[in-house]
């Protein structure tokens, strides 16, 4: 299928920015109403529940592209996610590296404007952003009987062990700047 495709490298920062933007806001209106006090209860047993719920939230978030490098708002504004070497469709693995700079979304939108087809994520997972033909709507179907589990399997370990570590990372880079 990926032979068919004609890529062009035309892509506008505002292109970039709506299907940036509808993906972020698509996964929060998806993840906020899953997690109500996630975090604020103190028994140790809810406690760990809540860090499974959280990761598997955001393994969800950084995931969102798994299927032929295209998340839904990537399906509607006709843009694919490819590895730059092979300018195949990004793997899952690809993805959940280049989604996992989530935590700088709003520097993501600065790069964008300067660089639409390549932002930090896509410089970590050397991967860019092409347009391409908007898929029909359901050809997911037809990509979901192609897909390899393995693929988002290794894909979610990676997505849980980035969950667990990078927020506390966070944490304590924002304790040490304004805390302390």
């Amino acid at each position: 299928m990926i032979e068919s495709l004609i890529f062009r490298k035309d892509l506008k920062p505002l292109e970039r920015w709506l299907s940036m933007l509808f993906d972020h806001l698509f996964f929060c209106m998806l993840i906020v109403p899953l997690t109500p006090g996630l975090g604020q209860n103190p028994d140790s047993i809810n406690r760990e529940l809540d860090l499974i719920i959280g990761i598997i939230l955001y393994g969800l978030y950084l995931n969102k592209d798994f299927l032929n490098g295209q998340s839904l708002a990537k399906r509607l504004t006709g843009q694919i996610i490819l590895h730059r070497k092979t300018q195949q469709p990004a793997n899952a693995v690809r993805c959940v590296l280049r989604n996992s700079t989530i935590f700088l979304f709003p520097l993501e939108i600065l790069v964008v404007y300067f660089s639409p087809s390549r932002r930090i994520g896509d410089l970590l997972a050397n991967t860019q952003v092409l347009r391409v033909e908007k898929s029909p709507p359901l050809s997911w179907k037809r990509e979901w009987e192609q897909f390899r589990p393995l693929n988002v399997v290794l894909a979610l370990f990676l997505a849980a062990i980035l969950a667990y570590v990078i927020p506390p990372v966070l944490f304590e880079i924002y304790a040490l700047l304004f805390l302390y």
